[in-house]
């Protein structure tokens, strides 16, 4: 069976466990990256599939799959490569393009982040990416984000650039995904790392006319999590809010629970309240492809 056909979830008699195959009856919203390269991407199954196998001893048998398509007439919006990568229940879908992502993705993902200028002149100039698509048959959103994201980790391992997490408006070095913590297992530090880090977004909106910043996460409807608002004065509690999205999403996550507009959340007994409430119909910039609670800091 060719692998073409197991890109698309085709399956036949001759189709055996160890087969890589896409999952075709994902009706959920799919989960997927888009990693920058300087130039096009140049990659093998072989190295891929070395990549990934040396990332954790659990990957000890992942594989990479790929199918080069003839470059005899390139032309941009049409892909270099198609495969599979994948371990377990977990099977990433990877398509490579040469020249770059589309405008409004960069823009909407670069333009707020918090890298670096000269990463970010860097990305502007490049010439190639891969998409990564999440096609396995893990139900959890986290394990599929944590499973796109060793894939991802495998590609910065052979040029990537910069990762792109487009619904969470997301940028995210490729650098730092391949540094290493010998005191923590890989995986585990993905499965535990702040939320709003790569799997949603956290981004800052200034308001002409208006004073304070609007602090927002972006993408938790893929995380089946609410996004999460609240205004402050200044850019210097950056930090501050961005932990207090941390510890919401993270309980909400870890301990399924829900909460809803009207509601009242303390985490920490001598820290302060807040009051959750949903945008008005005039708060555009709050808008979410999922519920959105704005955080009101209780007197």
């Amino acid at each position: 069976m060719s692998l073409l056909q197991r890109f698309r979830g085709e399956r036949t008699p001759d189709t055996t466990p160890d087969d890589l195959v896409a999952n075709d009856r994902l009706d959920d919203p799919r989960v997927g990256y888009f990693m920058l390269f300087a130039d096009e991407p140049d990659l093998d199954a072989d190295g891929l599939t070395l990549a990934l196998r040396s990332y954790h001893p659990d990957l000890d048998r992942a594989k990479a799959e790929l199918f080069h398509f003839s470059a005899e007439d390139p032309q941009p919006d049409l892909p270099m490569f198609v495969g599979l990568m994948g371990w377990g229940r977990h099977v990433i879908q990877v398509v490579g393009f040469r020249g770059p992502v589309p405008t409004e993705i960069f823009e909407a993902c670069v333009v707020p982040s918090h890298i670096v200028s000269e990463l970010r002149d860097e990305a502007r100039r490049h010439r190639g990416h891969v998409l990564l698509n999440y096609a396995g048959f893990d139900p959890d959103p986290l394990e599929r984000y944590v499973a796109l994201t060793i894939a991802s980790i495998a590609l910065a391992r052979m040029g990537g650039l910069l990762l792109l997490n487009h619904p969470a408006r997301t940028a995210f070095p490729a650098e730092a995904l391949t540094a290493d913590d010998p005191e923590v297992d890989a995986i585990v530090g993905l499965r535990v790392m702040p939320l709003p880090l790569l799997y949603l977004g956290f981004v800052k909106i200034e308001l002409e006319g208006q004073d304070g910043v609007w602090m927002r996460t972006f993408g938790g409807h893929l995380m089946n999590l609410p996004d999460l608002a609240y205004r402050v004065e200044s850019h210097k509690r950056g930090s501050e809010v961005f932990d207090l999205f941390s510890t919401m999403l993270g309980f909400m996550h870890g301990n399924e629970a829900a909460f809803h507009e009207g509601d009242s959340v303390r985490f920490d007994e001598d820290g302060p309240g807040f009051t959750l409430r949903v945008p008005t119909a005039e708060e555009n910039w709050l808008t979410s492809e999922g519920t959105m609670l704005v955080m009101t800091a209780e007197s």
